[in-house]
């Protein structure tokens, strides 16, 4: 909601500047375009950017040849993204060996192109990349370097096994190799990735595995989050552990020890009488509803914290409007 209220007030012709990438359309501000709102939907790389994009990352060879892979992906960013990654580190940026990877032309969506790229690509990773790319996409947020040892080499059953077993050094070099085939990309010290990249490792992630991850998720941010945030800054930890708790099935232990004793401390409501925070509120909430249905019974096992969940989230739906 005030997120919405500051694009509302720029887009009203206040004084400033807001440039927005997404996937998805603004509609809150919809009316001003042509006016104060600009649209501007990029649908695919230029030959000139492609190329730019294939120089910089160290591609090589003849523009014609450069200019046919190009062509053949349709201009495609993620697609020449991973096309390139993978040339530069398995075949030294060898333009040539584009032709080994298979085309397809079917998909008349961009995201379903990239998710048979991917589909082919993973096949041509190891088994620990394999495994630290499934771990990597059932994170919400960006990945800190601290997690690694928290969570990828921390023991999941037998899950990641041969990420436990490598030396730190192999598996810094690990990550630095999916980082050049831009599988994953460095800020200063956390890692990010692309959505189609994210959902399509965690498609592959066998449903019990997965389950386990977020259960290790949960309890590793146990271990370091505030034991009384007073900001919603502070309390961001928090609210992750909410959704790894509850997609591990741990309801009733997130809604008691999470939720109630240390994000609304109980009958103080801090979230929301105390910051306002309602449309966090709600979106806490949801998590503990069966695939975010308000209209079906909250999956705690006390009926008492059934109707509260119930009464929160009509209260939370009532006041944002």
């Amino acid at each position: 909601p005030e997120l919405k209220e500051l694009l509302t007030f720029l887009a009203d012709g206040k004084n400033g500047l807001c440039l927005i990438t997404t996937r998805y359309p603004l509609i809150e501000i919809r009316k001003w375009e042509g006016k104060t709102y600009q649209w501007l939907e990029i649908d695919r790389l230029s030959r000139e950017d492609a190329r730019e994009l294939f120089k910089k990352v160290g591609v090589k060879g003849k523009e014609e040849e450069i200019d046919k892979v190009i062509e053949e992906y349709d201009g495609h960013t993620l697609s020449l993204t991973l096309v390139s990654g993978y040339l530069v580190q398995d075949f030294k940026g060898d333009i040539k060996k584009a032709g080994e990877i298979p085309l397809f032309h079917k998909d008349k969506e961009a995201g379903g192109k990239a998710h048979r790229i991917l589909l082919w690509y993973a096949k041509q990773l190891k088994e620990e990349q394999r495994q630290f790319m499934k771990i990597f996409s059932i994170f919400r947020r960006e990945v800190r370097e601290e997690d690694f040892e928290g969570v990828f080499r921390s023991k999941i059953e037998t899950i990641n096994q041969c990420l436990r077993q490598m030396t730190s050094f192999s598996f810094k070099e690990m990550v630095s190799n999916l980082c050049v085939r831009r599988l994953i990309i460095k800020g200063e010290s956390t890692y990010t990735t692309h959505p189609l990249i994210k959902n399509y490792f965690e498609s592959i992630f066998g449903k019990e595995d997965k389950r386990l991850c977020h259960k290790r998720i949960y309890k590793y941010i146990g271990e370091y989050v505030p034991e009384k945030p007073e900001t919603l800054k502070d309390m961001q930890p928090l609210f992750e552990q909410v959704y790894h708790g509850t997609q591990a099935g741990l309801y009733d232990e997130v809604y008691d020890n999470v939720y109630q004793d240390k994000i609304e401390l109980w009958n103080e409501y801090y979230l929301t009488h105390k910051l306002g925070a309602w449309g966090t509120n709600l979106n806490l909430l949801l998590n503990f509803f069966p695939d975010k249905d308000l209209s079906r019974t909250p999956q705690v096992s006390k009926r008492r914290a059934q109707n509260y969940l119930l009464n929160e989230a009509g209260l939370s739906l009532l006041t944002i409007g």
